[in-house]
């Protein structure tokens, strides 16, 4: 049935497949067979992506060698925190050392790598999300972050759930309790772009990895990252070129440059 699918949307003149099936790997016997009917019938004709993310769990070195021989691009992995006490909340376990084998395997295979985490679970504080973007910072990945956002019939005990429907948007950034503001979620979204500016940056100039502290030293040039690792401003450039500050939480930017001044930051 796939490999009709596919057939039909190669017909079509279709060359990008986006598998959302978060699970696409869970069996791994299943996936692997399926990869090797795909190549053997179309090479690497299609550009695969999974862009809802897979479990590093669920992978291993053999399955990533097949995504790269079909035609993945991109390796989407999910997260969600390095908080074990949040991952228990959510019925998750996520292994830190098999997440970083997988992310350093798909980057030797020339994969592009975005590594998904969650600002803003209920019981998290600053602090414990930075830790989070800090280990995700040392890897060849880009960061991916996504609001904490509320679905029907969630286990997890969430102190400040919204009144209103609209406050549930992805959107809102709604805090869900009191540890955490309005302002500070934005603010770290706000911060993982320049951690992806600042990797796509390091990217350009083939840097592989650089010491957190020498990131001023190496670009000086560039306003953006001078900007923010100088006066712990984070700016926006408009259409016309002129510059403006963001608003930013006073608060995440003390703590970010606390946890962030021994650490190191590889390309993305």
């Amino acid at each position: 049935m796939i490999l009709e699918e596919l057939q039909k949307a190669k017909k079509m003149g279709i060359k990008v497949i986006d598998i959302e099936d978060d699970n696409f790997t869970k069996n791994k016997i299943y996936a692997r067979t399926l990869m090797k009917m795909v190549y053997n019938k179309y090479g690497n004709y299609f550009d695969f992506y999974a862009m809802n993310g897979l479990s590093a769990n669920d992978l291993d070195d053999e399955l990533l060698e097949l995504m790269k021989m079909i035609g993945f691009k991109m390796v989407n992995l999910s997260i969600a925190t390095t908080s074990e006490t949040s991952l228990k909340d959510m019925n998750r376990y996520t292994s830190l050392n098999k997440f970083k084998n997988i992310v350093e395997k798909s980057a030797s295979l020339n994969m592009k790598i975005v590594g998904y985490f969650i600002a803003g679970l209920p019981d998290e504080n600053i602090k414990d999300i930075l830790f989070t973007m800090k280990f995700l910072t040392e890897l060849p990945l880009i960061l991916g972050i996504s609001p904490f956002y509320y679905i029907p019939d969630l286990k997890m005990k969430i102190p400040n759930i919204p009144g209103n429907v609209k406050d549930a948007r992805l959107t809102r950034f709604f805090p869900a309790d009191k540890l955490l503001n309005e302002l500070d979620l934005i603010t770290l979204f706000r911060i993982t772009r320049i951690i992806n500016y600042i990797k796509k940056t390091m990217s350009k100039k083939n840097i592989q990895e650089l010491k957190f502290n020498e990131l001023l030293k190496k670009f000086s040039d560039d306003i953006i990252i001078e900007k923010f690792l100088n006066d712990r401003i984070i700016i926006g450039i408009d259409k016309k070129d002129k510059i403006f500050d963001h608003s930013v939480s006073g608060n995440v930017i003390i703590k970010f440059f606390e946890i962030f001044e021994n650490s190191k930051i590889a390309k993305g």
